[in-house]
């Protein structure tokens, strides 16, 4: 149950907007990036999932690579490429234009059965030095709570977000993201996934 609201959070990461001239943002209010992108650009991460158990930690590797692969005037496609223990699966999905990142969100958890709510979120500018650069760019970080329904029954949790991003780097511009899924607000997270950006192309 936990994975899938990893993998969401990362679909949803792709759609967070490019910087605006407001002096104020709000989370939820976040229009999409996709609305830039261009046919053929793609981006590839290195994730590391930690996993806390009875028996102690579990460390995983994943690759991803997503690739904007098709544009019309109301839709984007994300093909998107996970590689697991040398395993690859191929998944897709369509933006469609004028949402925002929240609708957006919560339209992916609800084609997997999960139900979210956000509590509460901040948008705060900084500037990244990369490889002799300078970008301008945000950081945006959010609780939420999640209600899965599937057919062994009912979870209830909690997760923290918080993601990287810089307009100048393709497909939604996400340098970094960090997921961490608890059992509720108080417990310390079951669950964490840290991506980074490895390479990227347009």
């Amino acid at each position: 149950m936990l994975r899938s609201a990893l993998v969401a959070f990362l679909f949803a990461a792709l759609a967070l907007p490019a910087l605006s001239q407001e002096k104020e943002e709000k989370v939820e209010e976040l229009p999409s990036a996709l609305a830039d992108a261009r046919a053929g650009e793609w981006v590839e991460y290195r994730m590391v999932t930690r996993v806390e158990n009875p028996g102690g930690e579990q460390v995983f590797e994943t690759t991803l690579k997503q690739t904007v692969i098709e544009l019309t005037d109301v839709e984007v496609r994300i093909r998107s490429e996970w590689s697991v223990l040398g395993q690859v699966q191929e998944t897709e999905w369509v933006y469609r234009r004028g949402m925002t990142w929240w609708e957006e969100l919560s339209e992916e958890f609800s084609a997997g059965g999960t139900e979210v709510a956000f509590v509460e979120g901040t948008v705060k500018r900084e500037t990244l030095e990369r490889d002799g650069k300078s970008y301008a760019c945000r950081r945006v970080e959010a609780r939420l709570r999640a209600t899965e329904r599937s057919p062994q029954g009912v979870a209830r949790y909690a997760m923290r977000i918080s993601f990287l991003l810089c307009d100048e780097f393709p497909v939604g511009g996400r340098l970094a993201t960090e997921v961490a899924v608890s059992m509720d607000e108080k417990s310390p997270p079951a669950r964490v996934a840290v991506a980074e950006l490895t390479g990227s192309g347009r």
